[in-house]
């Protein structure tokens, strides 16, 4: 592996423990599903500077993939947390 894939490997590793403290911290000050959007927020913004292709289909089509995909797991995942 190169020296890149392993700053990659332990960024990812560190970035899902911080992103752990802070929800857990703020667990009881915010609703869940409010922290999934902004964590999903977040990680797009990061991901539109960090991919810079022609996206493979329409913006439409996939913000109807990220709904089924992504959001209603996680709306199923908070509701079974409450």
């Amino acid at each position: 592996m190169s020296p890149r894939d392993i700053g990659l490997a332990f960024g990812v590793t560190a970035a899902w423990g911080a992103g752990l403290t802070f929800a857990k911290a703020s667990m009881a000050q915010f609703p869940p599903v409010f922290l999934m959007a902004v964590s999903l927020w977040v990680t797009a913004i990061v991901m539109q500077f960090y991919e810079r292709r022609t996206p493979l289909t329409s913006h439409w089509r996939g913000a109807f993939i990220a709904l089924f995909a992504v959001s209603l797991p996680h709306r199923r995942l908070a509701n079974s947390m409450v």
